[in-house]
């Protein structure tokens, strides 16, 4: 964010580690390296060329003090060295735009294992991301659902059934794509209607809200863009 770009832009997990130790530092010793399972892994680390800690200040001049602070504290190759995040709220970086009243604290333990896990294939990425969108976009969940029940009953026929789910299921991707996509060209309160391909049956109206920006943050002139479902003609 600081630098407008990413930090550790590897090409891969070994050039990854290698600009991540130019920045943080090499480790030293195996103490240093406690937290690392991995044997082969810890002989990578020490045999990497020594690299002292860089001066953040050289690498971000027009960065204030206390961003620098942060993220020195968040940079340590060691995770229990560094910075806590109730602390890194504390920090008086954030002190000018933290609303405390807005923090909530999550009730369970976040399922990292469903993120580790996961095949990060298009097709899955698009469906993390229209699952967590739809949350809020409650026509856009109506709209797949109603589309996956007619994919289901098309798919289920019967001679060539194995060929006809197929068929139903690419069709499903595809518009559980279109629809992942409608809600990204609709987050601007801005929306034409051949922005969206006619099949989808799916139309954006703008609509007053009597406040004076937009309900989706695009500064919309008091609107904000509702989907609405029509009916093809």
């Amino acid at each position: 964010m600081l630098g407008r770009k990413p930090m550790f832009p590897g090409n891969d997990y070994i050039h990854q580690l290698k600009l991540i130790t130019r920045t943080v530092g090499t480790p030293t010793s195996e103490d240093d390296l406690w937290f690392v399972k991995n044997p082969k892994a810890k002989v990578f680390m020490l045999s990497l060329p020594p690299s002292l800690p860089q001066d953040l200040s050289k690498r971000f001049p027009d960065v204030s003090p206390q961003a620098l602070d942060l993220m020195s504290k968040m940079l340590q190759l060691d995770y229990q060295k560094r910075i806590s995040v109730d602390a890194a709220l504390e920090h008086p970086f954030f002190s000018s735009v933290r609303e405390q009243a807005m923090e909530y604290v999550c009730p369970t333990a976040v399922p990292w294992g469903d993120v580790e896990t996961s095949r990060l294939t298009r097709s899955n990425l698009q469906k993390m991301v229209l699952r967590d969108v739809s949350f809020f976009h409650q026509a856009a969940q109506d709209y797949l659902n109603i589309h996956r029940a007619q994919a289901m009953m098309r798919g289920g026929g019967g001679g060539g059934g194995g060929g006809s789910r197929e068929r139903g299921r690419e069709g499903e991707r595809e518009r559980e794509a279109d629809v992942a996509r409608m809600i990204v060209v609709a987050g601007d309160g801005g929306v034409g209607r051949e922005e969206v391909p006619v099949e989808q049956q799916i139309a954006f109206a703008p609509i007053p809200t009597g406040s004076g920006s937009s309900a989706y943050g695009g500064g919309g002139g008091g609107q904000q863009c509702q989907q609405q479902q029509v009916q093809h003609r």
